[in-house]
């Protein structure tokens, strides 16, 4: 590769391959110089999102929809202890997912009860790199085998697994200002 500094186009990168170099007409006009400071850059692969959308089911008072988070520097944060943690780090575990974002269709109080049909969530999965069980006739099988690991907590549980796209999960968080919904409850 070669570095080109000219005062019509400032630094040009000129990058050669074999057989292009005498047919590249630039090398006529610019008077070619040596790189002056070293270079570098990284590169980053990553695997498209997989988003998986259900409906959860919330039976403790003292739990939360998203992990809290503390101004006290010196509280402890309880990891798993929402959720959204309890959803998300059993399908992160058995995709190998680096990343996930809980999307939930509303939003909840602490000491409120989710019962009924439950409230309809997706699960935005990361750079997943075991997703071959999500497609084709294992899919169902996977999402059911997802769900019973998930519902062995005693506090939630999710049903209706199903891989959606994109759209389809993002829809769940739009308009929610709107939105009317009748939930089961227990006084």
């Amino acid at each position: 590769s070669y570095i080109i500094n000219s005062p019509q186009v400032g630094w040009l990168f000129l990058y050669s391959f074999p057989g292009t170099v005498s047919s590249c007409g630039c090398f006529r006009k610019y008077k070619l110089a040596s790189p002056t400071h070293p270079c570098s850059f990284s590169i980053a692969f990553e695997r498209s999102p997989v988003f998986i959308a259900g409906r959860y089911c919330k039976f403790s008072r003292s739990l939360p929809q998203s992990p809290w988070s503390v101004e006290d520097k010196e509280t402890p944060k309880v990891p798993g202890n929402s959720v959204s943690e309890k959803i998300c780090d059993p399908m992160k575990a058995m995709f190998s997912s680096s990343d996930a974002r809980f999307i939930a269709s509303g939003r909840e109080d602490l000491d409120v009860r989710m019962l009924g049909e439950g409230r309809p969530f997706a699960v935005e999965l990361r750079n997943s790199r075991f997703i071959n069980s999500l497609k084709g006739t294992d899919c169902a099988d996977t999402l059911r085998l997802l769900e019973k690991k998930i519902n062995q907590q005693l506090d939630i549980s999710v049903k209706y697994l199903t891989k959606v796209t994109r759209e389809e999960a993002e829809s769940l968080s739009v308009g929610d200002e709107g939105k009317a919904g009748i939930y089961a409850g227990q006084l």
